[in-house]
């Protein structure tokens, strides 16, 4: 995201950026004003600790960026700024998290509408939890076929597939290795059969 504030003493009331578990793990802001000077200028970003009230005045000086965490552990907010103020805002998402984020208006509908349309919401909900499983035992696979295989074994492998193109698929099933293993195996050797 970036972010503009005109001036004119405009600001950012105090906030977290995910109160509600949306995803959002770790905040970050690169500024992008040249000769700032805060007691001019204003428009310092204020964090608060959660824990013991002291709060931190960071001034939006060109090139630095700030990090901290998302989620309630760092409230902030953006003084009043009397000239214009630019920055760049990135967020790190936390895959379940979102994953979760994003499927309870799902759930939620479920709950609330008639038994035919919860049918159907359910069976998304399944369909959707399905596809992010399949994707995780995908990556798995792919990562312990890497770990498991060393460069000599690749070698071979891609050998074994380039020299029988049209039955490798036979050949792997009579090593009884499982078919998401084989398409975790075809990628590591780089082949698109």
């Amino acid at each position: 995201m970036v972010a503009c504030y005109p001036g004119n003493h405009t600001g950012y009331v105090r906030h977290v950026d995910n109160p509600d578990g949306d995803g959002r793990c770790l905040t970050a802001i690169y500024y992008l004003n040249k000769d700032w000077d805060a007691k001019h200028d204003g428009g310092c970003l204020r964090v608060f600790s959660q824990s013991d009230g002291i709060r931190i005045d960071i001034q939006p000086d060109i090139n630095r960026l700030l990090m901290f965490w998302s989620d309630r552990r760092n409230p902030h907010e953006v003084l009043p700024s009397l000239r214009e103020r630019y920055a760049i805002t990135l967020w790190y998402f936390d895959q379940e998290q979102r994953y979760q984020a994003k499927v309870s208006p799902y759930q939620e509908a479920a709950i609330l509408t008639s038994d035919q349309q919860r049918v159907v919401v359910l069976a998304e909900l399944k369909k959707a939890q399905k596809v992010a499983l399949e994707a995780q035992l995908h990556r798995k696979s792919v990562e312990s076929v890497r770990n498991l295989l060393s460069e000599d074994d690749v070698k071979a492998l891609s050998k074994l597939i380039r020299q029988h193109p049209d039955n490798w698929r036979e050949i792997l099933d009579g090593f009884g290795i499982a078919p998401s293993i084989q398409q975790a195996l075809l990628e590591t050797v780089h082949l698109n059969i």
